[in-house]
């Protein structure tokens, strides 16, 4: 197994191996510092989101950057996948469907700004923390339809982290 890791404000993705901890590759995907990433499934690629790229693709086993967009979205929060889509969440309070050469192919806008998502066991439901709003919104990976929006009466502030149970 491997392990990526991004030092708060770097640029760079480390890969170390976890049954020694030894360094196997170091990366600089994007000029940004590095906000978000995980593995897909498959752990063949790490899709990510950072200051400067909306999203970046890199390859597992070697660093190779694979593909990044960027530009006029500013303030990239989260970024999940389920190895066929990637979900993105941003400030700009659109949430965004990319396939998995960061082509677009949805996007909504939503009543809140965005932190991060998880996508459910079942891949079918997509939970999003909100920013100031004190609210969770469920939304359909298919369609990003909202879905429903879980009851957290007397909640203040944000869901800066969310997630599924199995």
């Amino acid at each position: 197994g491997v392990l990526a890791e991004s030092n708060g404000y770097m640029t760079r993705v480390f890969l170390f191996g976890t049954q020694d901890g030894e360094l196997i590759w170091v990366s600089d995907p994007v000029s940004g510092y590095i906000r978000q990433m995980e593995f897909t499934p498959a752990g063949d690629r790490i899709v990510g989101s950072s200051s400067s790229a909306a999203l970046f693709l890199v390859d597992s086993s070697d660093g190779k950057v694979l593909k990044s967009i960027g530009g006029s979205i500013q303030n990239v929060y989260g970024v999940v996948t389920d190895g066929e889509r990637i979900y993105m969440s941003s400030f700009d309070c659109t949430l965004r469907m990319y396939d998995m050469e960061l082509n677009l192919l949805k996007s909504t806008k939503v009543a809140h700004q965005m932190y991060q998502l998880a996508i459910s066991p079942n891949g079918k439901k997509l939970a999003i923390g909100m920013n100031n709003s004190g609210e969770i919104e469920v939304r359909s990976t298919a369609t990003l339809k909202k879905l429903y929006t879980p009851d957290n009466t007397g909640v203040s502030g944000y869901f800066y982290a969310v997630a599924w149970s199995n």
